[in-house]
Protein backbone atom coordinates (compact mmCIF):
# COMPACT_ATOMS: atom_id res chain seq x y z
CA UNK A 1 0.00 0.00 0.00
CA UNK A 2 2.65 2.59 1.01
CA UNK A 3 4.30 1.68 -2.28
CA UNK A 4 1.42 2.83 -4.45
CA UNK A 5 0.97 5.75 -2.86
CA UNK A 6 4.34 6.55 -3.27
CA UNK A 7 4.17 5.68 -6.76
CA UNK A 8 1.02 8.21 -7.44
CA UNK A 9 3.10 10.85 -5.98
CA UNK A 10 5.45 10.60 -8.14
CA UNK A 11 3.42 9.84 -10.84
CA UNK A 12 1.41 13.32 -9.99
CA UNK A 13 4.98 14.61 -9.79
CA UNK A 14 5.86 14.49 -13.46
CA UNK A 15 2.75 15.09 -14.52
CA UNK A 16 3.04 18.66 -12.61
CA UNK A 17 6.99 18.96 -14.16
CA UNK A 18 5.46 17.95 -17.77
CA UNK A 19 2.66 20.53 -17.35
CA UNK A 20 5.49 23.32 -16.42
CA UNK A 21 7.65 22.81 -18.69
CA UNK A 22 5.17 22.72 -22.10
CA UNK A 23 3.44 25.62 -20.77
CA UNK A 24 6.49 28.02 -19.17
CA UNK A 25 4.24 31.47 -18.73
CA UNK A 26 2.16 29.37 -15.82
CA UNK A 27 5.06 29.58 -13.98
CA UNK A 28 6.54 32.72 -14.96
CA UNK A 29 3.95 34.69 -13.63
CA UNK A 30 4.72 36.78 -10.54
CA UNK A 31 0.65 37.45 -9.68
CA UNK A 32 -0.40 34.00 -8.86
CA UNK A 33 -2.22 33.50 -12.43
CA UNK A 34 -3.60 37.91 -12.20
CA UNK A 35 -3.83 38.38 -15.78
CA UNK A 36 -1.09 40.84 -17.71
CA UNK A 37 -2.50 44.43 -18.66
CA UNK A 38 -2.74 44.49 -22.82
CA UNK A 39 -0.69 46.97 -24.08
CA UNK A 40 -2.89 50.35 -25.15
CA UNK A 41 -3.40 51.05 -28.96
CA UNK A 42 -0.72 53.47 -30.27
CA UNK A 43 -2.11 57.39 -29.80
CA UNK A 44 -4.05 56.55 -26.64
CA UNK A 45 -3.40 57.00 -22.94
CA UNK A 46 -4.71 54.85 -20.05
CA UNK A 47 -6.50 58.16 -19.06
CA UNK A 48 -8.85 58.80 -22.25
CA UNK A 49 -12.61 58.11 -21.98
CA UNK A 50 -15.71 59.16 -23.39
CA UNK A 51 -19.25 58.61 -23.26
CA UNK A 52 -21.24 54.91 -25.05
CA UNK A 53 -22.43 52.08 -22.88
CA UNK A 54 -19.20 49.69 -22.33
CA UNK A 55 -19.23 45.74 -21.54
CA UNK A 56 -17.33 45.32 -17.94
CA UNK A 57 -15.32 42.61 -19.52
CA UNK A 58 -14.02 44.65 -22.18
CA UNK A 59 -11.74 47.60 -22.78
CA UNK A 60 -13.11 49.61 -25.96
CA UNK A 61 -10.96 51.95 -27.87
CA UNK A 62 -11.55 54.49 -30.70
CA UNK A 63 -9.34 56.74 -32.81
CA UNK A 64 -10.34 60.42 -33.57
CA UNK A 65 -11.10 61.06 -37.50
CA UNK A 66 -9.71 63.95 -39.54
CA UNK A 67 -12.75 66.56 -40.18
CA UNK A 68 -12.15 65.77 -43.61
CA UNK A 69 -13.33 61.99 -43.89
CA UNK A 70 -16.23 62.64 -41.43
CA UNK A 71 -19.01 61.71 -43.94
CA UNK A 72 -17.55 57.96 -43.36
CA UNK A 73 -17.91 55.66 -40.66
CA UNK A 74 -15.30 55.72 -38.06
CA UNK A 75 -13.44 52.42 -37.49
CA UNK A 76 -15.12 49.77 -35.97
CA UNK A 77 -14.77 49.25 -32.42
CA UNK A 78 -12.14 46.18 -31.03
CA UNK A 79 -12.57 44.37 -27.72
CA UNK A 80 -9.92 42.43 -25.72
CA UNK A 81 -11.66 40.53 -23.56
CA UNK A 82 -9.85 38.44 -20.50
CA UNK A 83 -10.25 34.98 -22.24
CA UNK A 84 -10.45 34.71 -25.95
CA UNK A 85 -14.69 33.33 -26.35
CA UNK A 86 -15.35 31.87 -30.16
CA UNK A 87 -18.64 32.43 -30.04
CA UNK A 88 -18.30 36.46 -28.95
CA UNK A 89 -20.58 38.73 -30.98
CA UNK A 90 -18.95 41.60 -33.21
CA UNK A 91 -20.04 45.23 -32.63
CA UNK A 92 -21.38 47.12 -34.94
CA UNK A 93 -19.13 50.25 -35.94
CA UNK A 94 -18.77 53.17 -34.05
CA UNK A 95 -21.40 56.22 -35.15
CA UNK A 96 -18.71 58.89 -35.86
CA UNK A 97 -17.68 61.46 -32.97
CA UNK A 98 -19.35 58.85 -30.57
CA UNK A 99 -16.98 58.95 -27.13
CA UNK A 100 -17.00 56.18 -25.00
CA UNK A 101 -17.56 56.11 -21.47
CA UNK A 102 -15.61 53.41 -19.09
CA UNK A 103 -17.19 52.71 -15.85
CA UNK A 104 -16.88 51.41 -12.54
CA UNK A 105 -18.90 50.02 -9.82
CA UNK A 106 -17.83 53.39 -7.46
CA UNK A 107 -19.20 55.40 -10.13
CA UNK A 108 -22.72 53.66 -10.57
CA UNK A 109 -22.83 53.72 -6.38
CA UNK A 110 -21.95 57.78 -6.21
CA UNK A 111 -24.53 58.01 -9.44
CA UNK A 112 -26.99 56.78 -7.05
CA UNK A 113 -26.19 58.47 -3.62
CA UNK A 114 -25.90 61.66 -5.85
CA UNK A 115 -29.24 61.41 -7.16
CA UNK A 116 -30.86 60.00 -3.71
CA UNK A 117 -29.85 63.35 -2.36
CA UNK A 118 -30.70 65.24 -5.39
CA UNK A 119 -34.82 63.53 -5.21
CA UNK A 120 -34.73 64.21 -1.37
CA UNK A 121 -33.65 67.56 -1.71
CA UNK A 122 -36.66 68.38 -3.99
CA UNK A 123 -39.27 66.27 -2.32
CA UNK A 124 -38.07 68.91 0.80
CA UNK A 125 -41.31 70.93 2.16
CA UNK A 126 -41.43 74.32 0.37
CA UNK A 127 -40.44 76.30 3.54
CA UNK A 128 -37.48 74.82 3.59
CA UNK A 129 -36.37 75.77 0.25
CA UNK A 130 -37.67 79.10 1.04
CA UNK A 131 -39.88 78.69 -2.21
CA UNK A 132 -43.80 80.18 -2.58
CA UNK A 133 -44.49 76.19 -3.07
CA UNK A 134 -46.66 74.14 -0.81
CA UNK A 135 -45.62 70.81 0.28
CA UNK A 136 -48.09 68.47 -2.26
CA UNK A 137 -46.19 70.17 -4.87
CA UNK A 138 -42.62 69.93 -3.27
CA UNK A 139 -43.52 66.31 -3.09
CA UNK A 140 -45.14 66.37 -6.74
CA UNK A 141 -41.75 67.81 -8.21
CA UNK A 142 -39.78 65.41 -6.08
CA UNK A 143 -41.40 62.45 -7.73
CA UNK A 144 -41.24 64.36 -11.53
CA UNK A 145 -37.67 64.61 -10.36
CA UNK A 146 -37.12 60.77 -10.09
CA UNK A 147 -37.63 59.79 -13.90
CA UNK A 148 -35.40 63.56 -14.92
CA UNK A 149 -32.78 62.32 -13.16
CA UNK A 150 -32.41 58.35 -14.24
CA UNK A 151 -32.42 60.26 -17.46
CA UNK A 152 -29.26 62.58 -17.13
CA UNK A 153 -27.07 59.94 -15.36
CA UNK A 154 -24.99 58.69 -17.64
CA UNK A 155 -24.72 55.14 -16.06
CA UNK A 156 -27.89 54.62 -16.89
CA UNK A 157 -28.13 53.90 -20.68
CA UNK A 158 -30.92 52.03 -21.24
CA UNK A 159 -33.04 54.07 -18.19
CA UNK A 160 -32.40 56.64 -19.58
CA UNK A 161 -33.32 55.90 -23.59
CA UNK A 162 -36.39 54.75 -22.29
CA UNK A 163 -37.12 57.46 -20.36
CA UNK A 164 -36.45 60.08 -22.55
CA UNK A 165 -38.55 57.78 -25.30
CA UNK A 166 -41.77 58.06 -22.85
CA UNK A 167 -41.16 61.52 -22.34
CA UNK A 168 -41.53 62.03 -26.12
CA UNK A 169 -44.11 59.70 -26.89
CA UNK A 170 -46.25 61.47 -23.81
CA UNK A 171 -45.36 64.59 -25.63
CA UNK A 172 -46.28 63.87 -29.06
CA UNK A 173 -49.69 62.04 -27.91
CA UNK A 174 -50.48 65.33 -25.20
CA UNK A 175 -50.07 67.88 -28.92
CA UNK A 176 -51.84 65.94 -30.99
CA UNK A 177 -54.60 65.86 -28.48
CA UNK A 178 -54.30 69.36 -28.08
CA UNK A 179 -54.11 69.97 -31.70
CA UNK A 180 -57.31 68.99 -32.28
CA UNK A 181 -58.85 71.21 -29.92
CA UNK A 182 -56.27 74.19 -31.06
CA UNK A 183 -57.63 72.91 -34.87
CA UNK A 184 -60.85 73.76 -33.87
CA UNK A 185 -60.08 77.06 -32.16
CA UNK A 186 -58.22 78.52 -34.82
CA UNK A 187 -60.96 77.62 -37.70
CA UNK A 188 -63.48 79.96 -35.71
CA UNK A 189 -61.17 83.02 -35.51
CA UNK A 190 -60.11 82.55 -39.29
CA UNK A 191 -56.60 81.51 -38.47
CA UNK A 192 -56.72 77.93 -39.41
CA UNK A 193 -53.81 78.10 -41.77
CA UNK A 194 -51.47 78.60 -38.75
CA UNK A 195 -52.67 75.36 -36.58
CA UNK A 196 -49.54 73.31 -37.54
CA UNK A 197 -47.28 76.03 -36.63
CA UNK A 198 -48.55 76.43 -32.84
CA UNK A 199 -49.14 72.70 -32.36
CA UNK A 200 -45.48 71.90 -34.29
CA UNK A 201 -43.87 74.52 -32.08
CA UNK A 202 -45.47 74.02 -29.08
CA UNK A 203 -44.23 69.99 -29.01
CA UNK A 204 -40.71 71.60 -29.37
CA UNK A 205 -40.54 73.92 -26.62
CA UNK A 206 -42.60 71.08 -24.08
CA UNK A 207 -40.44 68.16 -25.16
CA UNK A 208 -37.12 68.96 -26.56
CA UNK A 209 -35.97 69.87 -22.56
CA UNK A 210 -37.18 66.99 -21.54
CA UNK A 211 -35.03 64.48 -24.11
CA UNK A 212 -31.70 67.12 -23.61
CA UNK A 213 -31.82 68.32 -26.91
CA UNK A 214 -31.04 71.51 -28.61
CA UNK A 215 -31.41 73.02 -31.83
CA UNK A 216 -29.62 75.91 -33.33
CA UNK A 217 -30.76 76.75 -37.20
CA UNK A 218 -28.94 78.53 -39.81
CA UNK A 219 -30.41 80.38 -42.80
CA UNK A 220 -33.78 80.38 -40.87
CA UNK A 221 -34.43 83.64 -43.09
CA UNK A 222 -34.66 81.72 -46.08
CA UNK A 223 -38.68 80.30 -44.43
CA UNK A 224 -39.40 83.46 -43.27
CA UNK A 225 -38.93 85.40 -46.79
CA UNK A 226 -39.75 82.54 -49.33
CA UNK A 227 -44.04 81.92 -49.28
CA UNK A 228 -45.82 79.83 -50.81
CA UNK A 229 -43.01 77.37 -51.31
CA UNK A 230 -42.55 73.61 -51.15
CA UNK A 231 -40.53 73.08 -47.66
CA UNK A 232 -38.53 69.48 -48.27
CA UNK A 233 -36.15 67.77 -45.25
CA UNK A 234 -34.17 64.77 -44.10
CA UNK A 235 -35.84 62.17 -42.67
CA UNK A 236 -33.91 59.84 -40.01
CA UNK A 237 -36.33 59.13 -37.29
CA UNK A 238 -39.40 59.48 -35.64
CA UNK A 239 -37.13 62.36 -33.79
CA UNK A 240 -37.20 64.45 -36.96
CA UNK A 241 -40.24 66.17 -35.72
CA UNK A 242 -38.43 67.82 -32.96
CA UNK A 243 -36.80 69.67 -35.54
CA UNK A 244 -39.82 69.69 -37.56
CA UNK A 245 -41.47 71.51 -34.37
CA UNK A 246 -38.32 73.70 -34.24
CA UNK A 247 -38.52 75.39 -37.43
CA UNK A 248 -42.07 75.26 -38.63
CA UNK A 249 -43.23 78.29 -40.73
CA UNK A 250 -46.49 79.93 -40.39
CA UNK A 251 -49.18 79.00 -43.42
CA UNK A 252 -47.97 75.32 -44.15
CA UNK A 253 -49.00 72.19 -43.93
CA UNK A 254 -48.00 68.70 -44.14
CA UNK A 255 -47.60 66.01 -46.54
CA UNK A 256 -47.42 62.46 -45.13
CA UNK A 257 -48.40 59.14 -45.93
CA UNK A 258 -52.19 57.72 -45.92
CA UNK A 259 -51.19 55.29 -43.11
CA UNK A 260 -50.53 58.10 -40.47
CA UNK A 261 -54.33 59.33 -41.16
CA UNK A 262 -55.35 56.38 -38.73
CA UNK A 263 -53.13 56.96 -35.78
CA UNK A 264 -54.77 57.83 -32.64
CA UNK A 265 -54.88 61.53 -32.03
CA UNK A 266 -52.43 62.07 -34.21
CA UNK A 267 -54.23 61.10 -37.48
CA UNK A 268 -57.41 62.84 -36.18
CA UNK A 269 -55.31 66.21 -35.47
CA UNK A 270 -53.02 65.73 -38.92
CA UNK A 271 -56.55 65.59 -40.44
CA UNK A 272 -58.17 68.86 -38.91
CA UNK A 273 -54.94 70.54 -39.82
CA UNK A 274 -55.59 69.93 -43.97
CA UNK A 275 -52.46 67.53 -43.97
CA UNK A 276 -51.91 65.90 -47.51
CA UNK A 277 -51.80 61.97 -47.60
CA UNK A 278 -50.77 60.45 -50.27
CA UNK A 279 -51.40 56.74 -51.00
CA UNK A 280 -48.25 56.12 -52.37
CA UNK A 281 -49.25 52.09 -53.42
CA UNK A 282 -51.19 53.84 -56.00
CA UNK A 283 -49.44 56.19 -58.31
CA UNK A 284 -51.61 57.47 -60.18
CA UNK A 285 -53.83 58.55 -57.13
CA UNK A 286 -50.80 60.58 -56.05
CA UNK A 287 -50.41 62.30 -58.69
CA UNK A 288 -54.24 63.28 -59.01
CA UNK A 289 -53.43 64.28 -55.12
CA UNK A 290 -50.74 66.46 -56.15
CA UNK A 291 -51.87 68.58 -58.88
CA UNK A 292 -55.05 68.95 -56.85
CA UNK A 293 -52.99 70.35 -54.10
CA UNK A 294 -50.75 72.58 -56.47
CA UNK A 295 -53.94 74.51 -57.08
CA UNK A 296 -55.33 74.81 -53.43
CA UNK A 297 -51.52 76.05 -53.13
CA UNK A 298 -51.53 78.73 -55.15
CA UNK A 299 -54.72 80.06 -54.31
CA UNK A 300 -54.93 80.18 -50.72
CA UNK A 301 -50.46 81.15 -50.40
CA UNK A 302 -50.00 78.05 -48.79
CA UNK A 303 -46.78 76.14 -47.96
CA UNK A 304 -46.22 72.53 -47.89
CA UNK A 305 -43.33 70.60 -45.91
CA UNK A 306 -42.57 66.93 -47.50
CA UNK A 307 -39.98 63.95 -45.85
CA UNK A 308 -38.15 64.25 -49.84
CA UNK A 309 -36.51 60.42 -48.80
CA UNK A 310 -40.24 59.32 -48.44
CA UNK A 311 -39.16 56.93 -45.45
CA UNK A 312 -36.35 57.07 -42.52
CA UNK A 313 -32.92 56.51 -43.52
CA UNK A 314 -31.85 55.84 -39.58
CA UNK A 315 -28.01 56.22 -41.21
CA UNK A 316 -25.10 55.90 -38.73
CA UNK A 317 -23.35 58.23 -40.95
CA UNK A 318 -24.16 61.72 -42.77
CA UNK A 319 -25.93 60.68 -45.80
CA UNK A 320 -29.66 60.63 -47.75
CA UNK A 321 -32.31 58.16 -49.05
CA UNK A 322 -32.95 58.48 -53.05
CA UNK A 323 -35.13 61.40 -53.60
CA UNK A 324 -38.68 60.91 -54.43
CA UNK A 325 -39.90 62.71 -57.27
CA UNK A 326 -43.77 63.68 -55.80
CA UNK A 327 -42.46 67.05 -53.76
CA UNK A 328 -40.56 67.98 -57.42
CA UNK A 329 -43.62 67.50 -59.80
CA UNK A 330 -45.95 69.60 -56.91
CA UNK A 331 -43.41 71.91 -57.28
CA UNK A 332 -43.12 72.59 -60.81
CA UNK A 333 -46.81 72.04 -61.63
CA UNK A 334 -47.33 75.31 -59.20
CA UNK A 335 -44.85 76.93 -60.22
CA UNK A 336 -43.36 77.50 -56.67
CA UNK A 337 -39.45 77.61 -55.20
CA UNK A 338 -37.98 74.47 -53.32
CA UNK A 339 -36.94 75.63 -49.96
CA UNK A 340 -34.69 72.35 -49.05
CA UNK A 341 -33.84 71.94 -45.08
CA UNK A 342 -31.26 69.59 -43.40
CA UNK A 343 -30.95 68.43 -40.25
CA UNK A 344 -27.56 67.03 -39.43
CA UNK A 345 -26.70 63.37 -38.75
CA UNK A 346 -27.87 62.63 -35.33
CA UNK A 347 -27.26 58.87 -34.66
CA UNK A 348 -24.44 59.60 -32.15
CA UNK A 349 -27.49 61.10 -30.17
CA UNK A 350 -30.34 59.26 -30.58
CA UNK A 351 -30.56 55.49 -32.13
CA UNK A 352 -33.24 52.95 -31.50
CA UNK A 353 -30.95 49.83 -32.60
CA UNK A 354 -28.66 50.66 -29.71
CA UNK A 355 -30.84 52.27 -27.65
CA UNK A 356 -29.12 55.47 -27.31
CA UNK A 357 -31.15 58.89 -26.40
CA UNK A 358 -28.24 60.87 -25.22
CA UNK A 359 -29.67 64.36 -26.30
CA UNK A 360 -27.25 66.99 -27.41
CA UNK A 361 -27.14 70.20 -29.61
CA UNK A 362 -27.97 69.55 -33.38
CA UNK A 363 -27.71 72.21 -36.44
CA UNK A 364 -30.16 73.01 -38.81
CA UNK A 365 -29.65 74.43 -42.06
CA UNK A 366 -32.02 76.07 -44.35
CA UNK A 367 -30.76 76.33 -47.93
CA UNK A 368 -31.68 78.82 -50.51
CA UNK A 369 -34.66 78.63 -52.30
CA UNK A 370 -34.32 76.75 -55.24
CA UNK A 371 -36.65 78.09 -58.41
CA UNK A 372 -39.03 76.38 -60.57
CA UNK A 373 -40.11 78.72 -62.82
CA UNK A 374 -39.25 77.75 -66.44
CA UNK A 375 -38.93 74.38 -65.86
CA UNK A 376 -41.68 71.69 -67.08
CA UNK A 377 -42.81 68.65 -65.54
CA UNK A 378 -40.87 66.22 -68.69
CA UNK A 379 -38.48 63.45 -66.97
CA UNK A 380 -35.27 65.17 -68.40
CA UNK A 381 -36.19 68.72 -66.66
CA UNK A 382 -37.73 66.87 -63.05
CA UNK A 383 -34.36 64.70 -63.27
CA UNK A 384 -32.42 67.47 -63.65
CA UNK A 385 -34.14 69.51 -60.55
CA UNK A 386 -33.76 66.20 -57.95
CA UNK A 387 -30.34 65.86 -58.82
CA UNK A 388 -29.52 69.52 -58.72
CA UNK A 389 -31.69 69.49 -54.94
CA UNK A 390 -30.22 66.19 -53.43
CA UNK A 391 -26.50 68.07 -54.27
CA UNK A 392 -27.06 70.55 -52.49
CA UNK A 393 -29.02 69.00 -49.40
CA UNK A 394 -26.19 65.71 -49.68
CA UNK A 395 -23.57 68.89 -49.70
CA UNK A 396 -25.19 70.64 -46.87
CA UNK A 397 -25.20 67.02 -44.41
CA UNK A 398 -21.52 66.11 -45.29
CA UNK A 399 -20.33 69.49 -44.34
CA UNK A 400 -22.14 69.62 -40.78
CA UNK A 401 -20.84 66.06 -39.82
CA UNK A 402 -17.25 67.44 -40.70
CA UNK A 403 -17.83 70.34 -38.64
CA UNK A 404 -19.33 67.85 -35.84
CA UNK A 405 -16.21 65.44 -36.56
CA UNK A 406 -13.76 68.30 -35.85
CA UNK A 407 -15.88 69.87 -33.16
CA UNK A 408 -15.46 66.36 -31.05
CA UNK A 409 -11.86 66.40 -31.83
CA UNK A 410 -11.47 70.15 -30.38
CA UNK A 411 -13.13 68.95 -27.32
CA UNK A 412 -10.81 66.12 -26.98
CA UNK A 413 -7.76 68.02 -27.06
CA UNK A 414 -8.73 71.42 -25.89
CA UNK A 415 -11.64 70.52 -23.27
CA UNK A 416 -14.76 73.34 -23.56
CA UNK A 417 -14.11 77.28 -23.54
CA UNK A 418 -15.48 79.08 -20.08
CA UNK A 419 -19.07 79.31 -22.28
CA UNK A 420 -19.21 75.69 -22.60
CA UNK A 421 -19.16 75.77 -26.71
CA UNK A 422 -16.66 76.08 -29.46
CA UNK A 423 -17.50 77.62 -32.36
CA UNK A 424 -16.37 76.31 -35.75
CA UNK A 425 -16.34 78.68 -38.83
Amino acid sequence: MPSSSSNSNSSSTKKTAGAAESNPASTSNPSNGAQQALPLPSGLSSGESGKGNLNPTTTETTTNVPASSASAPLPSRTSSNSSTSSTSRSRPPLVEGTPVLKRSGATTVVGIVVGLAAIALVSMPASALSLSLSRQSSLGLGTLAIPLLLSNFKMFGRVRYYTRLTFFLLGLATCSAWGVVVSVVMALIGRASDVNYVVARSFHALVAPLVGVKFTVEGEEHLKQTKPAVVIGNHQTMIDILYLGRIFPKGTSIMAKKELKWTPLLGQFMTLSNAVFVNRSKRTDAVAMLAKVAQTMKEKVLSLFIFVEGTRSASPVPSMLPFKKGPFHLAVAAQLPIVPVVCENYAAVYSARRKRFDGGELVIRVLPPISTEGITSSSEDINALVEKTRNAMLEAIEDLGRRRAELNRLKGVFGKNETGRITIS
